[in-house]
């Protein structure tokens, strides 16, 4: 609504009565109220809240005549704020920043402060002058989602919380590592995926690690290797269990993401083969063989034989 005072009209024996003429910029079609002579102010119901009213006073004689008319009165009807435009500050491991413009207000909505709100929830409140808001509690490759309200006298004459900003921690998770087939004994071969990265982080290198199961202790590194190699090996290891994991390098932080480690057992060689050779037929061998030597022993009786027998008959 919007309430109007004035002054009364200076020739009031000629004074009959008054009228209030007001349109606006969403309803441009003129409209009018009368009202007596005696009044001097007045109330203008159902305005639309946020628009510009023009207003005029007109006197009118008792004939009908005008005989004044004030000087156009511009009106805003008060309404909320609009919502804040938030747009990225800064981002990086350490913390987010977010900014926006003083909202639009209308009439007598004048901003206080502002709310701030992180993933739902309120974060911050803050004076009218502040117009940034910087968020220090977050995970990397985690999403968070921001949003300012404009605060005013009257809570119902708050803005509207403004369209979420959604911004991800600056981060990366490490790959799960797998084993690889080795071409030699006494060897560990690992290799990996890409890791995941959030837009605009670039590997610095990564480190392959084995450590031994029983003792925790640091058996062979590899690396630093370069940002686009996806294999490593670890070679001359005795025969056990190790633990082997990756860790992966970031430009711009010194925080080092670590997969999750891997039971491995490095390659061994084989022990040797046990050989046995089978003949085919050994045995039906084995058999002529024996009739063999027996055919043998018999033809040599009979040579004695016989040559016994011719040394009697020369005899």
């Amino acid at each position: 609504s919007i309430h109007i005072d004035w002054s009364g009209f200076m020739e009031t024996e000629e004074l009959a009565y008054y009228k209030i003429q007001w349109n606006s910029v969403a309803q441009p079609e003129q409209r009018e109220v009368k009202l007596s002579e005696k009044d001097s102010s007045c109330v203008i119901n159902k305005c639309l809240p946020g628009t510009t009213h023009f207003i005029r006073l007109v006197a009118y004689s008792v004939s009908g005549q005008i005989l004044d008319t004030s000087k156009q009165l511009t009106v805003q009807t008060s309404a909320p704020p609009d919502a804040p435009q938030l747009s990225l500050r800064a981002c990086n491991f350490h913390y987010i920043a977010v900014q926006w413009e003083k909202p639009t207000t209308y009439g007598d909505s004048l901003i206080t402060g502002y709310k701030v709100y992180v993933n739902g929830v309120v974060e911050a409140t803050l004076n009218m002058d502040q117009l940034s808001y910087t968020y220090t509690q977050g995970k990397p490759c985690h999403e968070y989602a921001f949003q300012a309200q404009a605060l005013t006298t009257g809570d119902h004459m708050n803005s509207k919380p403004s369209e979420p900003l959604v911004i991800t921690w600056p981060g990366s998770k490490a790959p799960a590592i797998k084993h690889l087939p080795s071409v030699c004994s006494s060897t560990l071969r690992v290799g990996w995926d890409d890791p995941y990265l959030t837009e605009g982080l670039k590997i610095k290198h990564f480190m392959l690690c084995c450590k031994e199961e029983d003792t925790d202790t640091i058996a062979q590194t590899i690396g630093p290797l370069h940002a686009e190699a996806r294999e490593g090996e670890f070679q001359n290891l005795k025969k056990g269990n190790y633990l082997v994991f990756l860790e992966v390098h970031v430009y711009g932080s010194d925080t080092v993401i670590r997969s999750e480690s891997m039971l491995m057992q490095p390659a061994l060689s084989p022990d040797p083969p046990q050989i046995t050779v089978t003949l085919v037929g050994l045995e039906d061998r084995r058999l002529v063989e024996k009739f063999t030597c027996d055919l043998v022993n018999k033809r040599d009786r009979l040579i004695r034989q016989v040559g016994h027998k011719l040394k009697k008959i020369g005899a």
